[in-house]
């Protein structure tokens, strides 16, 4: 199975009593106790991986201040956690945060925090599933990812090649030259690197030569088509 993918923070501590505000409408959450000097990543909302324990749960975390209830200078890391129904108020608990999905907002009042918060509630099937495939599509190990029509699917590292050899033009030009080409152009929407990668691949197949080394690093070579 492939390991999961390395978290951008990771924070820990002992699970306290928050404010109850996400118990009232169906969102508990895991309140994490913060020291002096506690060293937080920049506030917003991450999908996190919490564990405590042998047990683990996917879960979304909230860092920073509360500017809806307490308009003040004290962050709080407060994490909903899936399909989880229990106490772990006293427990030492582990968080890995993944992905930042967006920033804290501000609202008016309690109403409209109270309303966002149903909004953006998921049913627990749908939450399920998710979980699901996301669990598939580590077992599938596949070098890539990608999403089609709206869903995340496992596919080989070849998968955007037909956009980058279109990036590639038919007289000698600079790697650097083809992979902004290939970035602005073609849309491949991938990162540099990863285009840099599977220009090489096609120089060790001898789909493509090296005609020049203006300096070193990948970046500055001169390539052509083989004839």
């Amino acid at each position: 199975m492939m390991k999961q993918s390395t978290p951008l923070y990771t924070l820990s501590g002992v699970v306290i009593h928050g404010r109850g505000v996400g118990k009232h409408v169906g969102t508990p959450t895991a309140d994490l106790a913060l020291g002096p000097g506690s060293h937080l990543p920049p506030s917003g909302v991450y999908a996190s991986h919490a564990a405590s324990g042998s047990v683990c749960w996917y879960g979304v975390t909230s860092v920073g201040r509360r500017p809806t209830l307490h308009n003040d200078c004290v962050p709080s890391v407060e994490t909903h956690l899936f399909d989880f129904a229990g106490d772990l108020y006293g427990q030492p608990l582990l968080l890995e945060l993944h992905c930042r999905l967006r920033a804290i907002q501000r609202f008016d009042d309690l109403t409209q925090l109270l309303e966002q918060i149903r909004q953006q509630l998921l049913p627990p099937a749908q939450v399920q599933a998710m979980a699901d495939h996301w669990r598939r599509l580590q077992q599938e190990n596949a070098p890539l990812r990608v999403v089609e029509s709206g869903t995340v699917v496992s596919t080989g590292i070849d998968y955007y090649d037909g956009l980058i050899r279109q990036a590639i033009p038919s007289e000698p030009c600079r790697t650097a030259n083809i992979i902004g080409r290939a970035l602005a152009v073609q849309k491949v929407p991938t990162g540099d690197f990863f285009i840099a990668r599977r220009l090489e691949h096609f120089i060790q197949t001898g789909e493509l030569a090296i005609l020049e080394r203006d300096g070193e690093g990948f970046y500055n070579m001169v390539v052509g088509r083989r004839s």
